[in-house]
């Protein structure tokens, strides 16, 4: 679903393995996180993020690659800033 362009299928079926307990780790995370950020879904990327961080797994450089070039993407400085201070909090 991630890499067809499907994202909302992707995060419909991120959701439901985790009803299903389960949980996420970073992998799933990111791809889930990067499949909606391609898709222009930064609200619900940015969601996951804090989703992610919530369950204890922590974003690495590529989780956070995929969220800045998502709000590249759409042309959204707020949420740009918004992400790249969040990976310079995680970072220390």
């Amino acid at each position: 679903h991630a890499k067809g362009g499907r994202h909302v299928d992707a995060l419909g079926c991120f959701e439901r393995m985790r009803e299903s307990s389960i949980p996420g780790d970073r992998i799933s995370y990111t791809t889930v996180i990067s499949s909606a950020a391609r898709g222009g879904d930064l609200r619900s990327a940015l969601g996951l993020l804090q989703q992610m961080k919530e369950a204890k797994v922590k974003p690495d450089i590529i989780c956070y690659n995929s969220l800045l070039d998502g709000c590249a993407g759409q042309g959204d400085a707020r949420a740009l800033e918004e992400c790249w201070q969040m990976m310079l909090e995680d970072k220390s």
